[in-house]
């Protein structure tokens, strides 16, 4: 499977150094437009949908590695060289794979709230209300409000969910991921990345200090892997720090790389 152009929005001064910033499972570019728009006065940014998400190319096959090589392309096309790739949770898995196969592209690694490990599946039900919503040909943003209330997703997931609905051709809500290729693949997306490496890349871990994704117990993986990580809690936060606290989250990034650059 040969890498695609993936969707992507540019922000910044193409002279500056460059960031580059993917989005997590069931997301698209269009999450972190406020936060690249705010790293945008010191840096060139790139917010990039990946693969079966946004407005980017849907594909029969998705894995960690396909990914890296969409981000490589993508900085190939574009001409982007050191960068700071940010990755949020899937993205998060991504751009920890794109530095390890694409060392070269790569000088800083910042890491949302996701740790280089395996994680059990926990996504089936909001998979399951999406196609029943689709199914039902629902035209109302209410009506599949209801369905993910039913499903008893979390209140802030639901509406990550609903920022995510389309019109399809025929006035029904579809959603902007393709929930069938993200099902068949889930394995993949849920799968630790190669266990054998560690790395002296720079790296900034940030965690929800209410979130499970990282908890105490990987911080020793974290950092045999990552020799000069830097890890971050940002307190009062679930698994969407940068949207529950998105000021905090900027200082945190933009300290951490002015520290990088001196």
């Amino acid at each position: 499977m040969e890498a695609i152009s993936l969707d992507y929005k540019q922000f910044g001064n193409p002279d500056h150094e460059t960031i580059v910033i993917v989005h997590g499972l069931f997301g698209l570019l269009d999450n972190w437009q406020t936060i690249a728009k705010a790293l945008s006065d010191t840096h060139q940014v790139h917010i990039l949908s990946l693969r079966n998400h946004g407005k980017s190319p849907w594909t029969e096959s998705m894995n960690y590695d396909l990914m890296a090589e969409d981000i490589s392309l993508h900085c190939k096309q574009h001409g982007l060289h050191d960068i700071t790739l940010i990755g949020h949770s899937m993205g998060g898995k991504t751009a920890m794979n794109t530095a390890r196969l694409f060392p070269e592209l790569v000088s800083k690694l910042v890491v949302v709230d996701i740790a280089p490990k395996s994680y059990p599946p926990h996504h089936q039900h909001i998979l399951d209300a999406c196609k029943q919503m689709e199914s039902l040909n629902l035209d109302s943003r209410q009506a599949a409000e209801t369905i993910f209330k039913n499903a008893q997703i979390e209140p802030t997931v639901i509406q990550f969910m609903l920022k995510n609905l389309k019109r399809r051709e025929d006035n029904t809500l579809g959603m902007k991921f393709n929930r069938r290729v993200l099902n068949k693949c889930m394995h993949h997306l849920m799968a630790a990345p190669e266990s054998r490496f560690s790395s002296n890349l720079p790296t900034l871990f940030i965690r929800g200090g209410n979130s499970d994704y990282i908890l105490s117990d990987d911080i020793e993986d974290i950092k045999y892997r990552y020799t000069k990580a830097r890890i971050v809690t940002l307190k009062d936060t679930g698994h969407w720090l940068h949207a529950e606290k998105p000021a905090d989250f900027i200082q945190i990034v933009k300290l951490y790389l002015t520290k990088q650059e001196q």
